[in-house]
């Protein structure tokens, strides 16, 4: 409705001189894997179970015990993984390219924590 999206924007016009230049705290970032995703689409039951459940599970699991959570695509993970982020959680580890195992092997490396969740 046209009131409330009117009192949306007038807060966002309140909110956001305090907020520029800030930056978004991740200490934990999901891996979100679209091309694995997509390797399923031909069988939805297949994509929930395989990736976009874990995904939403651990991403629920940690936002829920108050972790600060961000999500980081397949294009993100491949540049590297992004700066501030402490943990990184792959829910279909075998279906990372070879640039983004780089970028986890970097990230480990470097001290990150990997959680690689598997399928049952």
């Amino acid at each position: 409705p046209r009131p409330a999206l009117a009192a949306g924007f007038a807060l966002g016009r309140r909110v956001s001189p305090a907020l520029a230049g800030s930056r978004p705290l991740r200490w934990a970032l999901v891996h979100v894997p679209e091309e694995a995703r997509d390797r399923r689409a031909g069988n939805l039951e297949r994509v929930w179970r395989d990736v976009a459940w874990p995904a939403t599970g651990a991403f629920e699991a940690l936002v829920r015990g108050g972790w600060p959570a961000g999500a980081v695509t397949d294009e993100q993970l491949a540049a590297g993984v992004p700066a501030g982020a402490e943990v990184l959680v792959l829910p279909a580890p075998n279906d990372l390219t070879p640039a983004q195992s780089g970028a986890v092997r970097a990230f480990e490396a470097r001290g990150g924590a990997v959680v690689r969740l598997t399928p049952d």
